[in-house]
């Protein structure tokens, strides 16, 4: 049962699975980690990652002093370095994370936010990644503070973003979950496709003339 006890400014093995499952949903090439603290969540991914064969690269956000000591002392780090699967950005948030955006111009598959737990950083954060996050990411966020909680269900409420909480705590469980998942709309209405699913277009009489003049499933 320790596995499940949060451990402090990091997130436990119950929540480490649910990182996985969207980690895996979201087939990622590039990955941002906003608070990389001690380096424990950042080695979790790419250890997960490099046993399931991803090749994708973690870009690392944090103070100076964090990412000159994670650079140094800490060998796992180090490999993952060296081999360029991870790079870490010094700065303060969302500073840092502005500027970084400003110089690379790619889509963001997915992204863990465990960083300031303020109002004002979390959504400025999320109004910089989100018209970077790709259709098909997720932004996870460690949602372990009420000042949190409102600022990404506002900003959730302002963008039509998807919105999944998983803040649970219960009394007979020694498992408890404080993250929440943010991702882009997938369906886009089409009202031809309503009725092609609807009433089984494709068997009526003439369907197929009329596709082809549409090309409308091309």
């Amino acid at each position: 049962m320790d596995d499940f006890k949060p451990i402090k400014y990091s997130i436990n093995n119950y929540e480490k699975t649910i990182l996985s499952k969207f980690l895996t949903l979201s087939n990622p090439k590039i990955i941002l980690e906003l608070g990389v603290d001690k380096g424990s969540t950042t080695k979790f991914i790419l250890d997960f990652l490099s046993e399931n064969k991803f090749r994708s690269k973690l870009f690392g956000f944090d103070f100076k002093n964090i990412v000159k000591n994670l650079s140094e002392k800490d060998l796992k780090i180090k490999k993952y370095l060296d081999n360029n699967e991870l790079e870490l950005i010094s700065g303060i948030l969302p500073s840092s994370l502005k500027s970084f955006l400003k110089k690379y111009d790619f889509k963001i598959d997915f992204v863990f936010i465990d960083a300031t737990g303020d109002f004002k950083n979390v959504f400025g954060e999320l109004s910089l990644l989100w018209p970077h996050l790709s259709q098909k990411g997720f932004i996870v966020c460690h949602y372990h503070k009420e000042r949190l909680h409102y600022a990404i269900e506002y900003f959730s409420k302002k963008n039509k973003v998807n919105f999944i909480p998983l803040n649970r705590k219960y009394s007979d469980s020694a498992i408890t979950a404080s993250i929440v998942v943010l991702s882009k709309p997938q369906f886009k209405y089409s009202l031809f496709k309503r009725l092609y699913y609807q009433y089984n277009l494709n068997e009526v009489k003439g369907y197929y003339f009329i596709k082809s003049l549409l090309n409308f499933f091309k």
